[in-house]
């Protein structure tokens, strides 16, 4: 039998035990919860994770996310997953910043309240608490560092502070908080789904890498023939965005030899920093709470900011999962 047929049948063999567990679900099978971690653009992943799932017959119990992992997670449990996935494989950067409130004032130089009514709808509006399965989502307290567990009130306003990366996003608030992104403290909140009642945990690792990406794209830039950063163009186009006029006057001052020099540019030092702390936080995090599996798509190669490569982030997550089906009928049974 060809290694080919030998995968087949071995997936097949292991969407039947999936199957019978499932079929008890009601019965003894282990409630099941699904933690979606925080990994910026190669978080379109968990999209392709969360349809082999439904492939396979699995339906978690409980879904956490963190940061993208919110947005994907909360799309799930309210229905719109089809919608995100449209939107994440027709991904047009100009059409997402227009969607974007732009701004350099309450803390951050984008809003995000239009994009996570738009991606959210018809539920942005809808309790979190109201939601089948059960969701929750982990923010930042910007005041004391504390992770915050969003298992109540509007949906968008949940996700939203989850996602709010410091530097990026305005923070939000709370009652008396502020909030900022949950991948800060807790990248793959596996310890809030066992709170929650998970009895087995799958658990989605987005950062593995991360802390080694920054070189790479260092020796990218300064590879031979390589074209320099095309500021003149992103000027032209900042120019026909409604940016308020704090943002205008420090465009106007940014001479064009910023972005063309080999230094890091200002998302690469943003996004780069939290994202190798993520990278640490999360196996500090991992190895003192692990999960019963743990899947880590095949995603060093994808910056973080690309988010218009779905497709590719969506296939890699399905092939984690489907690597991971025998396993996961163990886990089940």
């Amino acid at each position: 039998m060809s290694p080919s047929r030998t995968s087949a049948a071995a997936r097949d063999s292991a969407k039947t035990g999936i199957a019978k567990a499932e079929a008890a679900r009601t019965g003894t099978r282990p409630r099941l919860g699904l933690v979606l971690g925080s990994g910026s653009a190669r978080g379109w992943a968990h999209i392709g994770i969360l349809q082999e799932l439904q492939t396979a017959g699995i339906h978690p119990d409980i879904v956490v996310g963190s940061s993208i992992g919110a947005l994907v997670g909360g799309a799930y449990v309210s229905g719109g997953l089809d919608r995100l996935t449209d939107w994440a494989l027709t991904f047009n950067r100009l059409d997402a910043l227009r969607t974007l409130d732009l701004r350099i004032a309450n803390g951050g130089l984008l809003g995000g309240g239009r994009l996570m009514r738009r991606l959210l709808k018809p539920h942005h509006n809808e309790a979190i608490e109201s939601l089948s399965p059960r969701f929750a989502c982990v923010a930042t307290d910007l005041a004391t560092g504390l992770e915050i567990a969003l298992q109540e009130g509007p949906l968008a306003e949940g996700v939203l502070a989850s996602l709010a990366m410091p530097g990026l996003f305005a923070p939000v608030k709370r009652d008396s908080q502020w909030l900022v992104d949950g991948g800060i403290v807790d990248p793959v909140p596996v310890t809030l789904a066992r709170a929650l009642g998970a009895e087995r945990v799958i658990a989605v690792n987005l950062t593995s890498g991360m802390a080694n990406r920054r070189q790479q794209r260092r020796q990218q830039r300064r590879s031979p023939g390589r074209p320099r950063f095309p500021l003149p163009g992103v000027k032209t186009l900042l120019r026909n965005l409604p940016l308020d006029s704090g943002l205008r006057a420090l465009l106007a001052h940014t001479p064009d030899s910023a972005l063309q020099a080999d230094i890091p540019r200002y998302l690469d030092v943003v996004f780069g920093s939290i994202h190798i702390l993520q990278d640490y936080v999360t196996r500090s995090r991992l190895a003192a709470d692990p999960p019963d599996l743990l899947i880590e798509p095949a995603l060093q190669n994808m910056a973080l900011l690309e988010f218009n490569r779905a497709e590719e982030a969506i296939a890699a997550g399905r092939t984690a999962l489907r690597a991971s089906l025998d396993d996961l009928a163990g886990l089940l049974e």
